[in-house]
């Protein structure tokens, strides 16, 4: 029994060996090894299709690519070990495909919707004059009913108002009595000062707010104040100076690591004014000494012409971008600045 387990343990033992060692390959691999991209366009002005545009991106010796292409196969393919694993173009063709047996089949349920409705029109016929019978038999009976309840209603409410005798007098507080409105008539001298004190109540109102507001409004100037003096003040100190040294260092060691190994461009331009093609001749004679070995300039006097092609080859490794994010997170100034900014004791 004992001998089985060690041999079960050593067969464990080595199993877990492999798969950590498979996985410190793959971090390795991942972190080290480059993804490459390359990236082609062509184009010319005036043609049905102006623009044509390849974008590749492989890893680890092509066993990950990605194509994207534009307009021809339009769409983004991913192989693996040459094997297609997405295909958008595939999908967009299975698509228009399913809508076109959907279209053809909604066509074929409408002609056979005609033919079922024939065979049903004769039975609707009849059951259409059973309820015209049945609701003329019912209209009847209402009418009936509301003549009998008319007649009540005429005589309980169409009764003639008792009018005054001729030798009968009316007193005028019955007329008060009936219109309330006319009862009590307001003083104009009364209603003038109640104006004018709803008027100046109103002014008195209106001075307050303003008095709030304004007050609001140099609280909020003076926080305001405080916060911009607080952050120039962090701005002109010592430990911001220090985080952004290190990230200004950081970035720029990102930004030449992204910065393609290969660049290409032949441009030909030439505009409708010969002026415009002697400017834009003259801005890139401006710029020849930073673009001079990569982009190249002819200018066309004679005819209205946009065309040129593009090639640009990089790579881009990811242990940089973690080597980067580990110094910003080390960096005890950067610790610091953000206690600051978020006003913590640092």
């Amino acid at each position: 029994m004992l001998h089985i387990l060690i041999i079960l343990l050593k067969i464990i033992g080595s199993l877990l060996v492999t798969v950590i060692g498979i996985l410190l390959l793959a971090i390795i691999f991942v972190l080290l090894v480059p993804v490459r991209y390359c990236i082609e366009a062509d184009g010319k002005l005036g043609e049905e299709e102006p623009l044509w545009i390849e974008i590749k991106i492989t890893w680890l010796m092509h066993f990950i690519s990605a194509i994207f292409s534009y307009p021809e196969n339009t769409g983004l393919r991913i192989k693996i070990f040459g094997i297609p694993v997405f295909d958008s173009a595939r999908k967009k063709e299975k698509k228009s495909l399913k809508g076109k047996k959907s279209s053809e089949e909604k066509k074929l349920l409408k002609e056979k919707k005609p033919l079922k409705e024939k065979k049903s029109s004769k039975g609707q016929k009849t059951d259409q004059t059973r309820s015209e019978w049945k609701d003329a038999d019912i209209i009847e009976e209402n009418d009936q009913t509301k003549g009998s309840g008319n007649d009540k209603e005429d005589n309980e409410a169409g009764c003639p108002t008792q009018e005054p005798h001729p030798g009968q007098t009316i007193d005028p507080e019955d007329n008060r009595a009936a219109n309330p409105q006319t009862a009590k008539r307001p003083n104009p001298i009364q209603k003038f000062f109640a104006a004018l004190f709803c008027f100046f109540r109103k002014l008195l109102d209106a001075i307050r707010n303003i008095e709030y507001t304004i007050q609001e409004l140099c609280g909020k100037i003076k926080g305001a104040m405080e916060n911009i003096r607080y952050y120039i003040e962090i701005l002109q100190g010592e430990a911001f100076q220090n985080a952004f040294q290190n990230a200004k260092s950081q970035l720029f060691r990102i930004l030449k690591m992204l910065k393609p190994r290969k660049c290409r461009a032949n441009l030909t331009i030439g505009l409708d004014d010969p002026a415009g093609t002697g400017q834009i001749t003259a801005i890139y004679g401006m710029l020849y000494p930073w673009i001079g070995h990569h982009i190249f300039l002819r200018a066309d006097f004679e005819e209205k012409i946009v065309e040129g092609d593009l090639y640009i080859k990089g790579k881009v490794t990811v242990i940089v971008f973690l080597i980067a994010a580990l110094k910003l997170y080390m960096d005890k100034n950067i610790r610091n600045l953000l206690k600051i900014l978020k006003r913590e004791d640092a």
